[in-house]
């Protein structure tokens, strides 16, 4: 089954096997091989391969999201050590220091920005 996915002027064929029902969003680990993507489940394996030079180019959609987080989170902390702040605002930016603390890689950035918001 073809799928069409229309992003920024692009269309990406997505292939899934009929039995499988495989979510593929932004975060999805997925490959291009040879301009088609495909959802994968180990990134990692993949990764090693596109540095070997083969036409297959790896998105880390795990990374993607951490990443996505993180930026998030700096974008509310920034925000409010500008004067821009509402409840909503510091009850976002609790819950993502709550979630992106528990990210052992994470927890020194995070500390320090909020941090910032602190002190």
């Amino acid at each position: 089954m073809a799928l069409s996915i229309w992003c920024s002027k692009l269309t990406l064929k997505v292939y899934i096997e009929k039995a499988e029902k495989i979510e593929v969003n932004e975060f999805s680990n997925r490959v291009f091989e040879r301009g088609i993507s495909k959802p994968v489940e180990d990134i990692d394996s993949y990764c090693y391969k596109s540095s070997k030079g083969d036409d297959i180019v790896p998105v880390n959609g795990t990374l993607l999201k951490k990443c996505d987080r993180l930026v998030a989170f700096a974008e509310a902390v920034y925000s409010q050590m500008h004067g821009i702040t509402s409840s909503d605002l510091k009850e976002a930016t609790r819950n993502l220091y709550k979630e992106l603390n528990q990210e052992e890689e994470l927890k020194d950035v995070v500390n320090y920005l909020y941090g910032r918001l602190e002190g």
